[in-house]
């Protein structure tokens, strides 16, 4: 997000999906399952280089089909939710996209 490039690196992908799963009903195997398929994906739709943006949006569309909380856990770091007026935002927003996908 800073337009600072890195290396991509399969790590921190599944560090971050880690972190969003913890302590929720979600298996190692599907964790690894879904930075497989986002890695994948990515690779596949990109020429030499790919956007943070493009990374998160693929892992929160992942965590969506997989468990609420961890998706919603990492759309609150994605968007920078830094206070409690911001989560309660985030977390509104969340719902309503939810009621609208229902």
């Amino acid at each position: 997000k800073s337009g600072a490039k890195e290396p991509f690196d399969p790590e921190k992908l599944r560090r971050g999906i880690e972190k969003a799963c913890q302590k929720r009903p979600v298996s190692k195997e599907a964790i690894t399952t879904m930075a497989d398929d986002i890695e994948r994906a990515v690779f596949l739709n990109s020429d030499t280089e790919i956007s943070s943006d493009l990374i998160g949006k693929q892992v929160m569309n992942a965590l969506k089909k997989t468990d609420e909380v961890a998706y919603a856990r990492f759309s609150c770091v994605y968007h920078e939710v830094n206070d409690l007026n911001s989560f309660v935002d985030e977390l509104e927003r969340l719902i309503q996209e939810n009621r609208g996908n229902t």
